[in-house]
Formats: structure tokens, sequence, C-alpha cells
């Protein structure tokens, strides 16, 4: 079961796949659909929490690559994770070297299987 909460929030049942379709827009009217150009890259990122820590006790756990327009999010992805929130966010790195956070941080939150 996957659930987007507040048009932000993701609730994914542990161990479950799902599919999330990304769709930019431009940021000036009439505010067209971004084209990924070659050589952009979009990631799908989580952590236990949104604050980075220098100590790196804070690792990335999941990164899922955007792959003809969505993301992929594999069973064999959750499956180790605990039960409880985490904290993702989508980043992209255009081909001309620039950076932006499109999603997030927000929380991704692994709800427990009954099936398993």
């Amino acid at each position: 079961m996957l659930d987007i909460r507040g048009n932000k929030d993701l609730w994914i049942t542990r161990g479950d796949d799902a599919y999330l379709d990304l769709e930019l827009r431009q940021q000036t009217f009439p505010y067209d659909i971004y084209e990924f150009e070659s050589g952009d890259v979009a990631v799908l990122s989580v952590r236990k929490s949104r604050d980075a820590d220098v100590d790196d006790n804070n690792p990335i756990l999941l990164q899922i690559p955007l792959e003809n327009g969505r993301f992929h999010i594999r069973s064999e992805d959750t499956e180790f994770m605990d039960f409880g929130n985490y904290s993702y966010d989508v980043q992209i790195t255009f081909s001309d070297g620039r950076i932006n956070t499109v999603i997030g941080p927000n929380v991704f939150r692994i709800l427990p299987e009954v099936t398993y």
C-alpha cells in the first residue's frame, strides 16, 4: 500500500512495491511541463531524520533514481527498515550542474505488514 498524505508525506507498507510519477512544471507562466534533458538526474533519498549528522549517524538509507518519469520503490528497498517515520526528499541535478531539491524534506512512514 502506498498512501500520499497531504500531497507530500509518503506512507508505504514495508516490503511493498510502489511507483511514484514525477512531473515538474516550469517556474514561469505558462508553467509548461519540464521535459527532462539528457544528463538530468533525479533521486528520491530517505534518511532516518532530516538532520544530517556530522558523525554520519544518519546515513542515507535509500536512493531511488527516476527512471522513465517515475520512481520505483521495490519491496527489497524497505524490507530491512523498522516501522516508523523517516525523512525523504527529491533532488534534481540538471545537466548544466544546477541542483534543486524539488520535494521535501517530508515524512516517509514505514507501516507494518500483516501478511509476512
